[in-house]
Order: structure tokens, then sequence, then C-alpha cells
């Protein structure tokens, strides 16, 4: 065994790269990124990656890529909301009854309404109307100045027919004549008699009181009311002429009535001969 050739060191094992003397090759751009050295294009990775971070702090991540950050996020403007509608204006609603022009005028003036004006407005009711009758007075008071002002006034008559004054932009005012369409309508109201007195229970079962005086003469001949006795029952049907507000134009009509007393029952129908 050659003793000089021999050695227990592990890195002699392996024949060492032959020597050259050339110069390293120059490193151009056009040098593939294989050939060049790897600190090199690590370095260069490094470098880029420290670019990018030193942007990212001051440009924010999503602009950089074209998705908006949590910030643009958070900061957009809200959607924007529609305005509310005004409020209408509210008056102050009263209604009364008034004999003639001159209760009419007072009636206006104790609600604080300037005196000419309050006069004014009556004239003007009188004057649409045509007729010095009782009626329903209804007014909205516009409060917003020092003193109440008629915002419109409603004057309507028992027979339906009404005016009504609207305030124009110069103080006067809008004359408009509201004639309400009445309607028949049949109402009927059944009871028990409770009292000794038709009336008394008739009334309690809903029967008005012009219609009773007429329920007792259709039954003259057939019953005593001196001695009605608890227990008997009765139905009375009319009719009545009303506009849709519910106020009567004519007084109602009774067109049958019903009675039944110890288990005999009566009855009588409104009947106008064809001629």
């Amino acid at each position: 065994m050659d003793t000089e050739s021999t050695s227990f060191n592990p890195r002699t094992w392996v024949n060492p790269a032959p020597p050259t003397d050339s110069a390293p090759e120059p490193i151009t751009p056009e040098t593939p990124i294989a050939k060049r050295p790897t600190a090199l294009w690590l370095g260069g990775g490094v470098a880029g990656l420290v670019v990018i971070a030193a942007l990212g702090l001051l440009v924010p991540w999503g602009a950089m890529f074209g998705q908006p950050s949590a910030e643009a996020h958070q900061s957009a403007p809200e959607a924007a909301t529609a305005a509310p509608a005004p409020i209408a204006a509210r008056y102050d609603t009263r209604i009364f009854p008034a004999a003639d022009m001159d209760e009419l005028g007072l009636s206006l003036e104790e609600m604080g309404i300037a005196t000419g004006d309050a006069f004014l407005a009556a004239e003007e009711v009188i004057a649409g109307l045509g007729t010095v009758e009782p009626m329903t007075v209804t007014v909205e008071l516009d409060s917003k100045g020092k003193k109440p002002a008629i915002h419109a006034l409603t004057a309507e008559l028992a027979n339906g027919a009404a005016i009504r004054l609207t305030r124009k932009a110069d103080g006067s005012y809008a004359r408009e004549s509201v004639v309400e369409t009445a309607q028949v309508r049949v109402r009927q109201a059944s009871g028990e008699i409770k009292h000794n007195i038709f009336y008394l229970s008739a009334v309690e079962a809903g029967i008005p009181n012009s219609l009773v005086s007429d329920f007792t003469k259709a039954f003259a001949f057939d019953i005593d009311w001196g001695q009605i006795k608890p227990g008997d029952r009765f139905t009375a049907t009319w009719e009545e002429n009303v506009t849709r507000a519910g106020r009567e134009v004519e007084p109602p009509r009774l067109i049958s009535v019903e009675y039944e007393t110890d288990g005999v029952n009566r009855s009588f129908y409104a009947f106008t001969p064809p001629d």
C-alpha cells in the first residue's frame, strides 16, 4: 500500500476541478439568469420585494392591482336618500251652528278672527247660499299669524245645499257651491217590550222618535197600547233620505211594521195607489 497516496480525509476523495486561468465572462443584460451568479439575482429579487413593500406603505394595495382598499370602501359616500315629503299644513277645525248672517259673523269673531274678515265671510256665505236659514258651519283656522285667520269655510243647509269659501293669495275668498246628492236608504230595528209605555221600548230599540206615532196608528184597531205586556216583540222598517255625510234631507218614512203578542203576529206595509 502506498502510504503517501492514501488519505483518511474525505475532502481528498473527490478530484478538485481543474484550475483555469481564463477570466470570468462579463455579466450583461443579455446574460441568461441561469448563468448569472446566484447572489446577484437573489439580491435583485430581495431588492424588488423591498421596493414593492415600500410602495405598499405609500399606495394602497388595492390601488396597485385595481381592487378597492378597505379604507376606500369605508370612506365611500353613502347612497343619497330621498328627501322626506313636506308635511301638509294642519288647520284647527271648528264646527258650529248658525241661524243667520249676524250669528255666523259673531261666532267667527269670538274665535279671534278680525271683525272685518269675519263679517266678509258671513256675507259671502249668505250670497252663495241665496237664503238665510239655519246652517251648520265648518271652518278651518290658520293660526300661524298673530290672530287666527280663515283658511276655508263650509256652510251647509238642512237640505244638503252648501257653499265653500277658500282663501286666495290676495286675501279675498274663492266661492264654490257644493250640492250633495242625497240617497235613499232602508233601515230596520227590532225590539222587545220592557216598559209599560211602548214609546220607551221603541226608542231604546233604535226607532226614530218621529216614527213611533205612525207605528202605533198602524195598529190602532188591533192593539190596546195601554194593555201591552213585557215580552211582546216588534219590528219597524223605514227609509230615510240622507247625504253621504249622514245628514237627513227629509224626515224618515215608515214602510212596514210588525207586532207579536200572545203568539199572534200582525204586519202592515205602506202602499201608494197608482193614482
